[in-house]
């Protein structure tokens, strides 16, 4: 049986930052070279806060990852590769000033609105890397 987009971002590694939040799928399998060593692919859906545009940001994007012996990860990503490494910024919402509320609204509300996202008709970068993270 095949999980929800719902389910798996129930299922993601979360990390909290200042005035960010990254939501972390990793698939396990390494079958990527990165310099002559094995790599996986990640999905990062990131929401931030930006404080020169004045508003919240909801962003996705693929990187490669390999695991460290040392029990971390190191990831690559190159922003201006849309091909290997596609990202899109898909979600934005004015606001006056950083607050902790309504940060949190505004997460849940994009979090809703990708749950409720239809993946069999949409062909933008987020359906596509949703189908990713769906499928590791």
């Amino acid at each position: 049986m095949t999980a929800t987009t719902a389910e798996r971002i129930q299922q993601a590694k979360v990390h909290y930052d200042y005035r960010q939040v990254t939501y972390v799928w990793q698939n396990p399998v390494l079958d990527k070279d990165w310099d002559g060593t094995p790599a996986g692919e990640q999905v990062e859906l990131c929401f931030a806060h930006d404080p020169k545009r004045k508003q919240y940001t909801a962003t996705i994007r693929l990187v490669w990852w390999q695991p460290n012996d040392r029990g971390f990860t190191v990831t690559m990503y190159a922003p201006f590769d849309g091909v290997t490494y596609p990202s899109s910024r898909f979600h934005n919402e004015p606001v006056a000033r950083y607050g902790e509320k309504s940060f949190e609204n505004f997460q849940f509300e994009t979090l809703a609105l990708i749950a409720d996202l239809d993946l069999a008709t949409s062909e933008t970068v987020l359906s596509r890397l949703l189908k990713k993270v769906l499928s590791f």
